[in-house]
């Protein structure tokens, strides 16, 4: 009999390190005027705390964000409109960023979000967590969208005090930045 692995978005966690690959040159002028939109289904606090953190620190060089939190059926005969609210969001948007995949079934539908919004004609990321990186990726070559932007962010994230939460949000904006302005 086979050994199964599950893993748990809620599972301790080693103390955190930030990845020195992370030290792109970051041209902050590119964001002046920028609409940046954050999509998520509020199951993650420390998704939505960080964010929330990235929005400010956004909005401090000039662009504008849009946080979009909503839920809404994902099977069956309401499912499309899901997809209606996220393609309306992403017609508004300069860059989407659709988050936060750290379990198999909300990285699935942060990848279904990030397409469905590339589809609306906003140039779109994901945003997940290293353990679901590669479902992203499989999901996002499913779809058709092989080169949709995933941007990783330390798993486990949920569970983690606030003050870790903080300093990986501080430690990721300017590789999120980079990746912002370049499909922007």
């Amino acid at each position: 009999m086979g050994t199964v692995l599950i893993h748990d978005p809620r599972a301790g966690f080693s103390s955190f390190e930030s990845d020195e690959s992370l030290g792109s040159p970051v041209d902050r002028s590119r964001l002046k005027g920028l609409s940046v939109g954050f999509r998520t289904e509020g199951n993650w606090k420390s998704w939505i705390r960080v964010l929330e953190r990235w929005a400010r620190a956004l909005e401090d060089e000039g662009a504008r964000c849009v946080v979009h939190l909503a839920d809404g059926p994902r099977v069956g005969p309401d499912a499309d409109s899901t997809t209606r609210l996220v393609s309306d969001w992403a017609a508004e948007l300069d860059v989407a960023v659709s988050g936060l995949g750290t379990c198999g079934s909300c990285t699935s539908y942060t990848v279904v979000d990030a397409t469905t919004a590339r589809a609306a004609g906003a140039p779109a990321m994901a945003v997940v967590t290293t353990e679901f990186a590669p479902h992203a990726r499989s999901i996002a070559r499913h779809l058709g969208s092989a080169d949709l932007p995933v941007f990783e962010l330390p798993h486990p994230l949920e569970g983690r005090p606030d003050d870790e939460l903080d300093r990986i949000g501080d430690e990721y904006f300017d590789a999120f930045v980079v990746r912002v302005v370049s499909i922007a």
